[in-house]
């Protein structure tokens, strides 16, 4: 009995030790949250830009000195403390009572302080990537190929990321400021690449950017219409990648207004719906034209750097004085408007003509003749 009973116990402190000889590996609990939080000395981090997305991970501070270096990714330091292991770049594996750390293989080579599996060994993006991905890359696990992951705030772990998706070795925005792509404008041989305006948003399902909500803006001149053009052109519909050009142009969706006129010898015209389709789109509480006329005969531009669409249609459309006209369309100044040879002057006696009364002396000195 005594020899079974020092057996049972030799047995059973075996067993314990046995517990404490075998390596844990808490990202073996990924796919389960609520395994992670039973296993003592892992714990669950939540993703902070990916849907429902959690890790589970040594939990270092918090083991004993007899268990800190059966978990995978954590050692004893200098103090006699438990914490993680600090070899970058490093992944473990079991070795019968202990855990040996290899450098990541070729392809991934990098990985974080405290990494537990080879699967966290990472690729990071290429240079030409994305700004915002100086702290990303690719896992080298087999279920995350081609997904990005990026280091989570105040961690030391990569999680896949909603933000980015990979194009080669590049790892690209999903929501992608347009003017961040090359591109053409219909009309304008040098468009300015601050006049792109919008998103780009990655469809993951057919592998290419939507680019409808991507457009460009200008000011440009159209000397039918006689009218600087505020122009707005979207960029067609999708984009095959993050290197494709968007070509915007004329059509469906696009459209302008008129900002200002080609001179100060023009004036605006009204909206008119029927004949100025693509004619609307201004910014609220500026005053809406499709077009700009030459100034009539009889009317001055009484504005001297001329109309805006910050004005009224016709602040700068002024009609000469009475009896006065003008030589010919497009006046720019008041002192266009003269008096004309036949222009008649009335009293009770009558009316004669300028002509008849200044003798034949031309009426348009009329006014220096009276000074």
């Amino acid at each position: 009995m005594a020899r079974g009973f020092i057996t049972s116990v030799f047995l059973y402190f075996m067993s314990i030790t046995m517990v404490y000889a075998t390596g844990v590996v808490c990202s073996g609990h990924n796919d389960s949250r609520s395994d992670c939080n039973n296993e003592p000395g892992c714990t669950v981090i939540e993703a902070q830009n990916a849907n429902n997305n959690f890790f589970c991970v040594p939990d270092c501070e918090h083991l004993t000195t007899t268990t800190c270096e059966n978990y995978a990714g954590c050692k004893l330091n200098s103090m006699e403390m438990c914490s993680k292991n600090s070899s970058e770049n490093k992944y473990p594996t079991w070795e019968t009572d202990h855990f040996e750390y290899h450098d990541c293989p070729p392809d991934h080579p990098k990985s974080e302080v405290g990494n537990d599996n080879i699967d966290f060994c990472y690729k990071p993006c290429a240079s030409g990537s994305d700004g915002g991905t100086d702290e990303c890359g690719v896992y080298h696990a087999t279920g995350w190929n081609n997904i990005v992951s990026c280091l989570v705030t105040n961690t030391d772990n990569l999680m896949p990321s909603d933000d980015f998706h990979t194009e080669g070795d590049k790892c690209f925005l999903n929501t992608r400021p347009c003017n961040l792509f090359s591109f053409t404008v219909q009309g304008i041989s040098s468009p300015n690449p601050d006049n792109v305006s919008g998103n780009a948003i990655w469809n993951s399902d057919e592998e290419h950017y939507t680019t409808s909500g991507c457009t460009y803006a200008d000011t440009v001149l159209n000397d039918t219409l006689h009218c600087n053009q505020a122009v707005s052109y979207h960029g067609g519909q999708t984009a095959i990648n993050a290197n494709a050009t968007i070509s915007y142009a004329s059509g469906s969706g696009s459209s302008y207004y008129c900002q200002s006129c080609e001179s100060t010898e023009y004036y605006p015209t009204t909206n008119k719906p029927n004949e100025y389709h693509s004619c609307g789109n201004n910014p609220s509480g500026t005053t809406k034209a499709c077009s700009c006329i030459k100034i009539e005969v009889g009317y001055y531009n009484s504005c001297s750097t001329g109309w805006n669409n910050n004005m009224t249609l016709n602040q700068c459309h002024s009609k000469c004085p009475i009896g006065q006209t003008t030589s010919g369309e497009g006046s720019t100044d008041i002192r266009d408007c003269q008096y004309e040879d036949d222009t008649q002057v009335c009293d009770v006696a009558g009316c004669k003509s300028l002509n008849q009364i200044l003798s034949g002396a031309a009426a348009n000195t009329w006014t220096s003749m009276l000074n």
